[in-house]
């Protein structure tokens, strides 16, 4: 399964400590899209298919928590991790209420980040094997209806005709 991250953060060298010292292979993320403000990020959003989000909380033009919410609000599940200088309750609480999936404090810690994301993987994994199972399932009993649907038919039809003569 190719997984691909949307990276938002409006310092430049948090977005390079974070590109150079992520293995992204080895913890399978194919595509890593790296956005500075959140407009870049919606349209990027829009543009690719995104698995993960890793957002800094505060940035001029709009928050971390403006974009969390913004995708909520159009329907996304996408899992959102915040990362932010700050320890405050109220941000933590707001990003919470948005159903955010990890909010790491920085100077970060690449391991922690690297770990955070290995675990999104994984359930983005189960969820993918979950809908391939599902997918398979109603393909199976769609194909089983029809299959004695049809073959009741043909049956009605030989036995009509055979009756006929």
């Amino acid at each position: 399964m190719a997984v691909n991250i949307l990276l938002v953060d409006d310092d430049i060298s948090t977005i390079s400590v974070i590109l150079d010292g992520v293995d992204w292979k080895k913890i399978g993320i194919e595509n890593v899209y790296v956005a500075h403000n959140i407009m870049t990020a919606k349209k990027k959003f829009s543009e690719f298919k995104v698995d993960i989000v890793v957002c800094d909380i505060e940035m001029p033009m709009g928050s971390g928590i403006d974009f969390l919410k913004y995708l909520r609000e159009k329907g996304s599940v996408v899992p959102f991790v915040i990362l932010t200088n700050y320890g405050r309750f109220e941000l933590a609480q707001a990003a919470i209420e948005y159903k955010v999936h990890s909010y790491l404090l920085k100077p970060l810690n690449l391991d922690k980040l690297e770990n955070e994301l290995l675990s999104i993987i994984h359930d983005l994994s189960i969820e993918h094997n979950m809908q391939m199972f599902d997918d398979e399932n109603n393909y199976l009993v769609s194909s089983f209806w029809s299959d004695l649907l049809h073959n009741a038919i043909c049956v009605r039809q030989r036995h009509f005709l055979f009756s006929m003569n």
